[in-house]
């Protein structure tokens, strides 16, 4: 606080991180009102900076304003589209607001749109959303919408096989279809 306060344009190393990091350690800390706070004067200062939007996008959905969290989330995509962990974000927040066919539109434009290293977590969410359309669907699981969440977590395992995440879901889904044996 006293960095940002010192000079507000140029915090001791960066003053758009400095409003990120304390943002982020006050939305940890459940303290909203000040987050929103920091954030907004972060926005102030370099509006263009999509972290700060990511931030606020994260604020927003710890206080269960989902709306905004989509816009915030939106605009961080918007302004750092080679961010998988944005189009992440923003794709998880449209699922769980229950527009999970623009949640698999958002990342299918992604996934063709950012190199192959990158894309291993847009995979992984994709799974994750075709998975819930599958469950949406029917009183059974469509094994259409599952087969194609099963291919998309092997292609993030390909991705990136030491990473943890892409084994324990590629376990979900596979426990979903009921592929107990592969």
């Amino acid at each position: 606080r006293r960095s940002i306060a010192a000079d507000p344009g140029h915090a001791q190393y960066d003053p758009v991180h400095a409003h990120v990091d304390l943002g982020a350690l006050y939305i940890h800390m459940g303290r909203f009102e000040e987050a929103q706070g920091i954030l907004e004067k972060g926005v102030a200062v370099k509006p263009q900076e999509a972290v700060l939007h990511f931030q606020l996008g994260n604020l927003y959905a710890q206080k269960e304003e989902p709306g905004k969290a989509v816009l915030e989330f939106r605009q961080a995509t918007v302004l750092d589209p080679a961010s998988p962990d944005f189009t992440v974000a923003l794709a998880i927040s449209l699922l769980e607001n229950g527009k999970a066919m623009e949640a698999e539109n958002v990342l299918r434009h992604a996934i063709r749109n950012l190199d192959e290293f990158k894309r291993w977590k847009l995979h992984l969410a994709l799974s994750r959303v075709l998975t819930r359309l599958a469950e949406d669907t029917s009183d059974l699981r469509d094994p259409r919408l599952m087969g194609e969440a099963l291919e998309e977590v092997r292609t993030a395992l390909r991705l990136k096989q030491a990473e943890a995440d892409p084994h324990f879901c590629h376990g979900i889904v596979r426990f979903k279809l009921e592929h107990f044996s592969e």
